[in-house]
């Protein structure tokens, strides 16, 4: 009989000590995973406070960067003034322009004519009271300092009908489409003329020739800007 309660005793002790055991792991286990949700929930809240931090910088700059290209664009479009071209029908001649802007307007020889911002046309030769003349890139008496593609190679530009560039050197590498851009002290630095076509290769040749493609219809222009603050 005793020993009889010996083992239940024991049994009971037994049991006892498991239920302790595996409270205690489960308690283990609960405070394991309650702390990594704690953790993960915090991080969660400072990764979202930092990102709405980020957030709010991030729109500022572009807000700042927005006014800075507004600024940019009035200050560029300040120095222009828009001038209407005279038809000429039904003698439409491109080589040469008549504007609706002269002496009272402000209008002086030697100021850059653009199509657009950066976009070279011609240059005024000649100021009448209410009007001016245009010299444009299409009239054979045209010439001007190009630097052609990335290397920037030196030649000459010819105009006519279909400009021509000249004096090309042979030991610059350029391709067809490379950008044509002002270098003569006459004209806004690097504003653009148009690009390179038809480039010739022939070897017994000690300079190369090309045709300056432009990317507008000379004969139906009706608008230009003439450019004020040059040089």
């Amino acid at each position: 009989m005793k020993s009889l309660r010996k083992i239940l005793s024991s049994l009971i002790l037994l049991v006892l000590v498991l239920i302790l055991i595996f409270s205690h792991n489960a308690v283990g286990i609960f405070l394991i995973s309650f702390k990594k949700i704690a953790t993960s929930f915090f991080e969660s809240c400072e990764k979202s406070e930092v990102f709405k931090v980020i957030e709010i910088e991030n729109n500022r700059l572009k807000l700042e960067l927005s006014a800075l290209r507004e600024e940019k664009i009035k200050s560029s479009l300040s120095q222009y003034r828009k001038a209407r071209v005279y038809s000429r029908y039904p003698f439409n001649d491109r080589a040469r322009l008549i504007i609706d802007l002269g002496l009272r307007d402000g209008i002086k020889e030697g100021m850059p004519i653009v199509l657009m911002p950066g976009v070279i046309l011609g240059k005024v030769i000649e100021v009448k009271k209410n009007q001016s003349e245009v010299i444009t890139l299409f009239d054979p008496e045209w010439r001007s300092s190009v630097a052609i593609g990335l290397l920037r190679a030196k030649a000459l530009l010819k105009g006519g009908k279909e400009p021509k560039l000249e004096l090309i050197p042979r030991d610059i590498q350029l391709k067809e489409g490379d950008d044509v851009l002002n270098i003569s002290p006459e004209l806004p630095m690097n504003f653009s003329l148009g690009s390179l076509n038809n480039l010739s290769e022939a070897p017994h040749e000690v300079w190369r020739t090309a045709d300056l493609e432009t990317n507008y219809n000379p004969e139906i222009i009706e608008e230009v800007l003439v450019v004020f603050d040059f040089p």
